[in-house]
């Protein structure tokens, strides 16, 4: 019967409303030398980067509900067809779609979103912070403070440069001021 077809669709259109508007998303990047990144997100160059071991990350989230979706660029907005996410075999067409399209604009930020079933702050393993990039113009104070914050959780720390001629960033690895420092967790 067409009407109950008709009612199964707009049923699942419904439930993906409904989910698309409660989530939480936590936005990543893959491209953590990106100069447009830094410039944007990093305080011109004076703030961090964090780096996460998603193995912790993920098992940080698995008690909501949580996809991880990597960002489409495109040049349009997605058009959402029923038909063809009724015959899809992926599942999460329509999420992704909702949730995870952007402007071909945004393309350097190589997106990853972690999408929870709850909005708002999450606590997770503090394991997932692994790595901590230090922008260009980051003062020393500043990245002895960090060091000193995150001591014991044996954090690989590194600092941005730029190639000499080039807008090319490339990260080289800091000593840790507090390697020494009695474990965070033991």
């Amino acid at each position: 019967d067409v009407s109950d077809n008709f009612q199964v669709i707009r049923s699942k259109v419904d439930v993906l409303k409904k989910k698309a508007l409660t989530s939480g998303i936590f936005s990543l990047t893959k491209n953590h030398h990106d100069e447009l990144m830094w410039s944007h997100y990093g305080m011109a160059h004076q703030g961090f980067c964090i780096g996460y071991n998603m193995k912790f990350l993920e098992r940080s989230f698995q008690k909501y509900f949580y996809n991880i979706l990597d960002v489409v660029y495109a040049e349009r907005p997605p058009v959402m067809k029923m038909m063809e996410q009724w015959n899809s075999s992926d599942r999460e067409m329509g999420l992704k779609q909702l949730l995870a399209t952007k402007s071909l604009k945004w393309g350097n930020e190589a997106e990853v979103r972690l999408v929870t079933s709850k909005p708002g702050k999450h606590h997770y393993d503090y394991r997932s912070v692994a790595e901590i990039y230090f922008g260009l113009r980051m003062s020393e104070a500043h990245k002895d403070l960090i060091m000193q914050k995150m001591q014991g959780r044996k954090i690989q720390y590194f600092q941005m440069n730029m190639t000499k001629d080039l807008y090319e960033f490339y990260p080289v690895a800091v000593q840790d001021s507090y390697a020494d420092a009695a474990s965070y967790h033991d």
